[in-house]
């Protein structure tokens, strides 16, 4: 996630000082987004709820909102998703009110590390330490104790990792392709995996969202955007490059 940030913010000019970014959804994986934005130097992130926005003061009794609300939102805005949604640069989705979901990719999560590392060790990214993401689901299935879980920035330091001997890693199938091709990885079978799983576009509700998101949308269920993201080494020719439009997929 943060280095797609990094790559957009190339393409528009900004830095992440200059960044005002909201969060739909305040869980184990909001906050593990928002740790993640604040170390990269994002002055100014909000959470947001099923309330509205998350803000020191506010009431809340549960671990995380109580991260967000004493670590995030420095001027304690309030209001809903779509009111904080407005002057904001980015906005990451995990969950949350006003929003809609829709699956776009179908693809298998495995298990993966080196041919001659060891396997005690698991390497997740941020994700893992959700119990109701794909990576959490794995886990639990897999019984694997949490002193055997050791969290990455993202998946493609965990990766690093496991070629480097340190443990094993879930990833999805069609990502982790190249390293397995060049030998770098190897698929380590277990009790729960392959894993179907699915990737999944959020946006605001129909009637509330832009045009150019509702063509995006379909776009995104077509052939040519699965072949994209099934291959995505292939990327696409320059000329037909449009970055203007960020959608936030996740598993």
């Amino acid at each position: 996630m943060l280095a797609a940030l990094r790559n957009a913010l190339q393409v528009v000019g900004k830095q992440m000082a200059d960044l005002t970014v909201v969060i739909g959804g305040a869980g184990a994986a909001g906050v593990a987004v928002g740790k993640i934005l604040s170390e990269a130097g994002v002055p100014c992130i909000i959470g947001v709820d099923r309330k509205g926005a998350i803000y020191a003061g506010r009431g809340d009794t549960d671990v995380s909102k109580l991260w967000m609300g004493e670590n995030t939102n420095p001027d304690r805005r309030k209001g809903s998703m779509g009111e904080v949604l407005a002057g904001a640069d980015v906005f990451v989705g995990v969950s949350g009110p006003g929003l809609v979901t829709r699956p776009v990719l179908r693809c298998g999560l495995v298990v993966v590390g080196s041919p001659r590392g060891h396997r005690d060790i698991w390497l997740v990214d941020p994700s893992g330490t959700d119990p109701d993401s794909d990576c959490g689901r794995l886990l639990r299935r897999l019984r694997v104790p949490e002193s055997h879980v050791r969290v990455f920035t993202n998946q493609t330091a965990a990766w690093k990792a496991a070629a480097e001997g340190v443990g094993v890693a879930p990833a999805i199938s069609h990502l982790v392709a190249p390293q397995l091709r060049r030998g770098e990885l190897s698929v380590v079978e277990t009790a729960a995996t392959p894993l179907a799983v699915s990737w999944y576009a959020t946006s605001l509700a129909p009637g509330a969202r832009s045009t150019a998101a509702d063509a995006l949308l379909d776009f995104l269920t077509a052939p040519a955007a699965t072949r994209l993201m099934s291959s995505p080494d292939g990327g696409v020719p320059r000329a037909r490059f449009r970055p203007p439009v960020h959608v936030s997929i996740w598993s």
